[in-house]
């Protein structure tokens, strides 16, 4: 039958088209530039039927991967989803199956692998992120691409996995192992093309036989690399006149079908290494894939357009067809009536050993009509066999046996599927292993005819206990949780128990056992005897239902007879086991100044403690240790617990308490400190205390309790989310939940989830010394919770990933967190494949803290990295202050410090930022910027760098962020000065004080708000005031004395628009003049304050060449940091020295400042203004300094 092309159908807006045929070959899935994706019916009488629309997407779609029961596609926004495959009576059913990957790059390429387990997905970066099928959940990052990946292809057997790069690359990955490894890197075997651009990138695909990898060549030609060898072994080429961009290989891995972009479809036949058949579309083709189960394939174009290429291949002139005719795929049994003719299956045989002999070698061929001879030897043998027993039947009685003989069937399948467990083996040398996972191993030895011997071995110690028993049942299968083990046997002379054996027939008896590990209620072991002629064929067990496992931050595991009950910043408590009757408590602190260590013989065996300041929390929850009659019980003495606490210092007697937990209740975890303690029980009960040992609050919490740790006032709570998944696999998908409120009950100050890095735990959690709640997970990942003190604001932070540190220092070392203090992370280093801290106390290591930001390696992201650090904590102790009611620690100075140290990070980043031209993003940083003077040296970056336009805007931005900020808020607060008594002006004190205090926070922080009571004060003294006071007030507000408020007001505009000069032609000097008028003429101020339309002066009115000079050595730094020793010298009562080497012209106004000593500090200080025009200069020409110049009138003003 000749080949037709069908006429195009628009599935699709013009644009890229991606299209995948299902592996039945009933269907085919499109997706385009519309964001749908379409599913169509594929053979000729039902194609025309109305399409099957998923309107999932948002963006773009660019790749689509079909599976037998999935299909999953991708968009341009990263969006990654799956949809399940079914039939129903009326056709297909598509039902969308969830998110698979939310990435921020758009998705290029999709693979499911021949498993249907796991899916690779490439996007616009260097890594292929492959995820679990099975939930959803991120396996593997692989990371090794030099640039964008454009391509994945996994080999049919799911053992590889290619993947192709933008430079050209191959990169051939082991998926067998735990953590796959690169096999092979083929350096430009592809064409470079450009990333972004989905028309021009190439795709690699593997061939269904598993045998070759197919990658468009630079050359426009399609090279085959072998597995065997990962070479370049065969290529095909000639026809393309530009390069490849996708390919598709037939289901018998005999064709290969290409498109490219100088607009052909291309048919190639593999073995005789040329193209068959060549097609020129009318438009750019995009995609191509094959129909497995028919002579047909589809392709794509940039048009949207979907087209159908029937009877592609010219089966009549004998071209082998490109699918596999057998139809044992479809079932277990074959009629012979349905095999191809003789002719064919020469053609098919011969076509088998063509493609042998030509790409591989004489030999292979040879060995292949050998086999083929032997097969027909069989199948001779077979239809003799055959003919003589049909002449065997003889029609002696009339029934008519030999008339209607039935067809005769070959079995190609067996029909009895075959069964295994995981984690099992054979038996080597009379053992076997019965279930081996990330748990631990189930042993079973063989040992006579009536039994055998079980052992269990855990990895976690801690957790239990290793065991073995007398396997009387000799179990052949297991399943290993972490809650108990499961046994069953299939054997039929298990039945050693004489009340399982049976009556009838003990052979068809089989067992399922449970044992569990450890629980708090007995009698917890079961049997269950099966029903007759059933018998287990596999079996599994998880801890679905048991109880969250809890853990102790800074606790271990019991090593060499010691083991750590508490290690934090305060001290470390060990218990050193003695014999069975006590053990013995050490505590050590780390300030001896503080308290004294200790140490006492532990008759309760405490299995938990919690250290702080104050005092120590211990408890117990084994079940022997009431060694004291009076708490023993009499009933169970194993149901009793114990809470002790025991106080380093008090100024009162007998601060120790205990208490006797009630009946089956027994302790989580524990926290304590300065504040108060904490108990959470296996009841899910939240049990408060204070130091003293009154009882303050009780409530219920999820029993899903992993851990809690307090600080001052405040308790953290971590809890399993109920999505979380354990599997007896050792798979995990942990999701964590966090409550952070007050240790005493009263309040709850924030909630929500607890994230973690995927496939991974939480193991240890507590406060920075700052106050930032904080955990840390098994991949080594610190987050802080930030923003606490605003509920719905919270968010976690991470500050640092430790594993990638130990990665970049070329170090197998792991780190066990201990406390976070000064933005540091304090951990134990952990040699080689050490977990846990040694003994004796190790020396404690300090790890600077990192947000893991983009381009770290660069010289702006390290500043950018610091930056944010500095912002973080620093916002950290303004709202911990805030929440507290208490003062910025340091108090006012140490505050204005902190934030010059943040101006100081965002002055360099606008510096390299000029350097690189990026003014905008200098702009942006400018935003962030607190300080006034800070505005200043940005000004002058900006000037010295010539950019001018820069320049301007930062000028006009300081205008309306620090000019005039509550000239007329505080006007009715003042009076003129010879009116004013002492009570006056406490009262006017008081209450600009109270308006700096409910201010919001701005860079001003509060030196403006003086300076402008200050000029209002001066606008009521209209006889003006000496310019030496001006002086002395101007270094008693620029020293810092009231340097930072928590709020500033917003920005006000000049005093004359505030009057109705609202023109925004009218010069900013023009309006600072007339500053004087009248508070009776103001107006309202509009939110955005005008601008100035004269043009940029940055030297000021006076002539360029003798009010400014810009110099290398003149940097805005010696500025920053003489403002930096003024604060220090002022928090230490020392006068602001002199600005030595840094005059200031004369139009600028700004004179050298010098500390005013304050007679009377409950009295606020004179107030002095300047005059309009002196206000006018200094606003255009603050920032023009020149190096060892005094400016006329300095000695005048001294």
């Amino acid at each position: 039958m000749a080949a037709s092309i069908t006429d195009p159908r628009y599935a699709h807006a013009e644009g890229y088209t991606a299209v995948a045929f299902g592996k039945s070959g009933q269907f085919l899935c499109t997706g385009g530039s519309d964001s749908l994706v379409r599913v169509f019916y594929a053979s000729k009488s039902e194609r025309d039927q109305e399409a099957i629309t998923l309107e999932q997407h948002s963006d773009n779609v660019l790749s689509l991967s079909v599976s037998k029961s999935k299909a999953i596609s991708g968009d341009e926004e990263g969006m990654v989803f799956s949809f399940d495959l079914g039939s129903t009576s009326n056709g297909i059913s598509v039902e969308p199956a969830g998110t698979v990957l939310r990435s921020i790059l758009p998705a290029r390429d999709i693979s499911i692998s021949g498993n249907e387990k796991q899916v690779a997905i490439a996007t616009d970066d260097e890594n292929v992120r492959v995820v679990s099928l099975l939930d959803m959940a991120l396996l593997h990052t692989l990371v090794g691409h030099r640039g964008p990946v454009n391509s994945v292809s996994f080999s049919p057997d799911s053992a590889f996995l290619a993947s192709t790069g933008c430079d050209g690359t191959l990169r051939v990955w082991d998926m067998r192992d735990d953590e796959p490894t690169c096999v092979h890197v083929g350096n430009k075997l592809s064409y470079v093309c450009e990333p972004g651009n989905s028309m021009e990138q190439y795709k690699a695909r593997w061939s269904p036989d598993g045998r070759f990898i197919a990658i468009p060549g630079a050359d426009n030609s399609i090279k085959l690399v072998e597995r065997s060898s990962w070479d370049v072994t065969a290529s095909l080429a000639g026809v393309h006149s530009k390069t490849i961009s996708h390919l598709a290989w037939s289901s018998n891995s005999r064709y290969i079908a290409s498109v490219g972009l100088d607009s052909k479809v291309v048919v190639w036949d593999v073995s005789a290494r040329k193209s068959i058949l060549s097609q020129t579309t009318a438009t750019t083709p995009c995609q191509v894939d094959w129909n497995p189960r028919c002579n047909m394939l589809a392709f794509t174009d940039s048009a949207g357009a979907l087209f159908i290429w029937d009877d592609v291949v010219p089966v009549e002139q004998g071209h082998a067809p490109p699918f596999e005719r057998s139809s044992s795929e479809h079932g277990t049994l074959v009629n012979e009536k349905q095999q191809p003719d003789a002719a064919q299956s020469g053609r098919t045989a011969n076509g088998n050993s063509d493609l042998m002999s030509d790409l591989f070698d004489d030999t292979a061929a040879v060995d292949g009509a050998a086999e083929d001879d032997m097969e027909e030897d069989i199948l001779d043998a077979g239809e003799e066999t055959a003919d003589v027993l049909d002449d065997f039947v003889v029609d002696d009685d009339g029934a008519g046996y030999t008339e209607h003989q039935a067809p005769r069937w070959t079995v190609v399948h067996d029909p009895e599927t075959h069964s295994f467990q995981p984690g099992s083996t054979p038996w080597i040398n009379n053992r076997r292993y019965l279930a081996f996972n990330m748990v631990g191993s189930v042993v079973s030895i063989a040992q006579d005819a009536s039994y055998n011997t079980i052992e269990v071995e855990f990895y976690d110690k801690s957790m239990h206990r290793d065991f073995h028993f007398s396997d009387s049942f000799k179990f052949s299968m297991a399943a290993l949780s972490d809650s108990g083990c499961l046994f069953a046997t299939t054997s039929r002379e298990f039945a050693n128990d004489q009340s399982l054996r049976g009556t009838s027939n003990p052979d068809e008896a089989s067992v399922i056992s449970y044992r569990a590990f450890a629980s708090w209620s007995t009698n917890t072991d079961w049997v269950f005897k099966m029903p007759a002629k059933e018998h287990p064929r596999c079996i599994a067990a998880s801890s679905h239902g048991a109880a969250t496992h809890s853990f102790q931050p800074g606790s271990t595991p019991w090593i060499n007879n010691r083991r750590y009950l508490a290690f934090n910043m305060v001290g470390s408590v060990v218990s050193i086991a003695q014999d069975a009757s006590y053990n013995t408590i050490e505590v050590e602190f780390y300030d001896k100044s503080m308290h004294r260590d200790f140490h006492f013989s532990d008759s309760f065996k405490f299995s938990m403690a919690a250290v702080s300041d104050s005092g120590c929390l211990f408890a117990t929850t084994s079940r022997e240790f009431a060694n004291d009659q009076s708490l023993r019980g009499t009933s169970n003495p194993d149901e009793a617990s114990v809470i002790s606490y025991r106080a380093f210092a008090s100024w009162s007697t007998n601060t120790d308490w205990v208490f006797k937990m009630p009946a089956k209740e027994h302790p989580r975890c524990i926290a304590a400190s300065s504040h108060g303690a904490a108990v959470i029980t296996s009841l899910g009960m939240l049990r408060c205390f204070t130091c003293g040992g009154a009882q303050c609050h009780v409530e219920s919490l999820p029993n899903r309790v992993v851990t809690c740790v307090a600080h001052k006032d405040l308790l953290l709570i971590v809890l399993e989310s109920p999505g979380s998944i354990k599997s007896s696999t050792g798979a995990k998908r942990l999701e964590y939940e966090y409550i952070l409120m007050s240790i005493s009950g009263q309040s709850r100050l924030a909630t929500g989830s607890c994230p973690v890095t995927p496939s991974s735990e939480v193991v240890w959690a507590g406060f920075s010394e700052e106050g930032h709640p904080s955990i840390c997970d098994s991949k080594g990942m610190l987050r802080v919770l930030h923003r606490y003190w605003v509920s719905l604001d919270a968010v976690w932070v991470p500050i640092l990933d430790s594993r990638a540190l130990s990665h970049d220092r070329g170090k197998r070392e792991a780190y066990w967190p201990v406390a976070i203090s000064a933005k540091q992370f304090i951990v134990v280093t952990c040699k080689s494949k050490a977990r846990y801290p040694p003994f004796p106390k190790p020396i404690l290591d300090e790890l600077d803290v990192d947000i893991p930001l983009l381009q770290t390696d660069s010289q702006v992201g390290q500043q950018e990295a610091k930056y944010l650090s500095e912002k973080l904590f620093y916002e950290q102790q303004c709202g911990e202050a805030q929440r507290a009611g208490d003062e910025y620690p340091g108090g006012a100075a140490m505050q204005a410090r902190d934030e010059l140290e943040q101006d100081k990070l965002l002055l360099r980043l606008i510096q390299l930022s000029c350097k690189a031209d990026r003014t905008q993003r200098a702009m942006d940083l400018a935003l962030m910027i607190r300080q006034e003077r800070s505005f200043d040296a940005a000004i002058k970056i900006a000037v010295f760098q010539k950019q001018s336009s820069l320049a301007e805007r930062l000028m006009r931005l300081k205008e309306s962020r620090f000019a005039g900020d509550i000239d007329d808020d505080e006007d009715d607060l003042t009076m003129p000065a010879d009116t004013r008594s002492d009570e006056d002006e406490e009262e006017q004190a008081a209450a600009a004080s109270r308006l700096k205090s409910h201010a919001r926070p701005a860079a001003t922080y509060g030196r403006k708000r003086e300076q402008d009571i200050n000029d209002s004060h001066g606008e009521d003294n209209a006889a003006g005031g000496n310019e030496g006071d001006e002086s002395e007030e101007d270094e008693g507000r620029e020293s810092g004395g009231d340097a930072v408020a928590d709020y500033a007001k917003p920005p006000r505009l000049p005093s004359a628009l505030r009057s109705g000069n609202s023109s925004k032609d009218a010069p900013v000097h023009s309006a600072l003049d007339n500053s004087s008028s009248s508070s009776s003429d103001l107006v309202a101020r509009p939110t955005r304050p005008p601008t100035t339309s004269k043009p940029f002066n940055p030297f000021g009115v006076a002539t360029p060449s003798k009010s400014m000079e810009i110099r290398r050595s003149d940097s805005f730094f010696n500025a920053v940091d003489l403002h930096s020793a003024a604060l220090s010298q002022e928090s230490s009562g020392s006068t602001t020295p002199a600005v030595g080497g840094m005059a200031v012209s004369a139009e600028s106004g700004a004179s050298a400042k010098r500390q005013q000593p304050q007679e009377d500090e409950a009295a606020p200080r004179k107030q002095a203004k300047k005059s309009g025009k002196d206000r006018a200069q200094t606003k255009l020409s603050a920032f023009a300094f020149k190096k060892g110049e005094q400016h006329p009138g300095a000695g005048d003003e001294e």
